[in-house]
């Protein structure tokens, strides 16, 4: 039979056998898993059970639902795994078996040097208040300070937003996996935490896979492409000029008709026997009028030449 260990800080825990089934988990009444508290949804969310197998299901809570700090929405769970629905955290365990304590916190230095605080569950509350799991005698520690949470196999330091914080191994903390042997600091108070009761640590890490030295290879670098030429613009072609069109030859001008001859009557020559006498009367004066003229001319030209000698 599956037995589920119900755990809340500052209260005492519960442990609830489920037999094979569906059981509800929520704060309304009438869940068979009833969390009684603000930050969980009425129906948060279901277990399913048969045998050894558990199947958890969200039911569409606001919050969630986490399995070792993995938030599912269905998914199987294996014995000895933490069911988180906070505030509270639930162990899935068998009914039959009696929880060992596996690890605890041991005082080295502060008021509680000696002291050993077994671990027991799914997780543990520090500080200075009566009701913490861990109650330390320290002034300098707040009432809730810090707690460890168990996650399948490892266990987690959480710091609960305290004053003056928590320190791993000399380094401050909020949330952070312990290892066999590591030093838990707060107020006045170092704790080692040591795994005990046949509980196993957790695994070492792997060792890093030898890192390959890296191969080298050279690229060219690559020569830049030379841009390219632009094309040369060819010249605009201008536009052929039309061949002068020669004027229209004339046609020539057909030659003017021949004007025509207008022939004089051609009288009929009289002899000059026949011509009357006063006719021949006037040749006569007309030849005597020449040679005078022609006479008067002389005697002037001889005039003038006389009158224009030197003397």
């Amino acid at each position: 039979m599956i037995e589920l260990v119900i755990r809340r800080e500052g209260e005492a825990e519960r442990k609830l056998k489920l037999a094979d089934g569906a059981f509800g988990i929520g704060r309304q009444e009438g869940n068979e898993i009833r969390l009684d508290d603000k930050e969980v949804s009425r129906k948060h969310a279901r277990l399913l059970v048969d045998g050894d197998l558990v199947v958890v299901e969200d039911l569409g809570s606001g919050n969630g639902t986490f399995v070792e700090g993995t938030q599912v929405t269905n998914g199987v769970v294996a014995l000895g795994a933490v069911i988180e629905i906070l505030p509270f955290t639930m162990l899935l365990q068998r009914a039959d078996t009696v929880e060992q304590p596996g690890a605890e916190l041991i005082g080295v230095d502060g008021p509680d040097a000696g002291r050993r605080f077994p671990l027991r569950g799914a997780s543990a509350s520090i500080g200075r208040g009566a009701d913490q799991d861990v109650h330390l005698d320290d002034k300098g520690a707040s009432r809730a300070h810090a707690r460890l949470v168990r996650r399948g196999t490892t266990w987690s330091l959480v710091d609960n937003d305290s004053a003056n914080g928590v320190f791993l191994n000399d380094e401050q903390v909020s949330d952070s996996v312990l290892r066999h042997g590591d030093l838990v600091a707060l107020g006045n108070s170092v704790l080692r935490f040591e795994l005990i009761g046949g509980a196993s640590a957790p695994a070492p890490a792997p060792a890093p896979a030898p890192k390959s030295t890296p191969v080298v290879v050279a690229v060219p670098t690559p020569t830049p492409a030379p841009a390219p030429v632009p094309a040369p613009v060819p010249a605009p072609v201008p536009a052929p000029v039309p061949a002068p069109v020669p004027a229209p030859v004339p046609a020539p001008l057909p030659p003017p008709p021949p004007a025509p001859v207008v022939r004089a009557p051609v009288l009929p020559v009289q002899s000059r026997m026949n011509q009357p006498a006063a006719a021949q009367d006037n040749t006569v004066m007309w030849i005597l009028v020449g040679i005078l003229v022609v006479g008067s001319l002389v005697t002037c030209g001889g005039v003038i030449a006389f009158l224009a000698m030197p003397r």
